[in-house]
């Protein structure tokens, strides 16, 4: 992340940090996301999607006003044709993108409560994922306590 003088206000600077935390989420030991596309592939664009609405998401539910697209006119053109090979495929995006906010919002002492636990699903349970280690590979990614940092 470049550091917090780059961004115009700190909520800007958060919105970019749930960005890049959707991102984060797709990792194989967590939400176990495809991540393998290059820049400028499909399978990028798709993930660039999740991110950008797992990010209005987040933004959203924690108030954060200035929640931009960072890339969103990039990608529109890949995005058009996801949906328009995959008719079912925005679908698919969107709940990958519930599923990443979902698992951000967990680390929120505010909204833990109302989600069910990441580390209840399949996912966690088969990449061996304890609670502990999820903690501590959130805190080295930048968040801390449940907030953005």
């Amino acid at each position: 992340m470049p550091p917090a003088v780059a961004f115009h206000s700190p909520a800007a600077r958060s919105s970019v940090q749930v960005h890049e935390g959707i991102h984060w989420t797709g990792a194989k030991h967590r939400l176990n996301r495809d991540m393998s596309g290059r820049f400028g592939s499909k399978s990028y664009a798709r993930e660039e999607l999740v991110a950008e609405l797992g990010q209005l998401n987040v933004c959203s539910t924690l108030g954060i006003a200035e929640c931009d697209f960072v890339n969103g006119a990039a990608y529109l053109s890949h995005w058009l044709e996801i949906l328009r090979e995959d008719k079912r495929g925005i679908f698919r995006v969107a709940a990958d993108a519930q599923r990443a906010a979902d698992f951000l919002l967990a680390f929120h002492p505010d909204y833990a409560a109302r989600l069910t636990s990441p580390l209840a699903s399949t996912e966690g349970e088969a990449a061996g994922v304890t609670e502990t280690a999820l903690k501590a590979a959130v805190n080295r990614a930048g968040f801390s306590g449940g907030y953005l940092v």
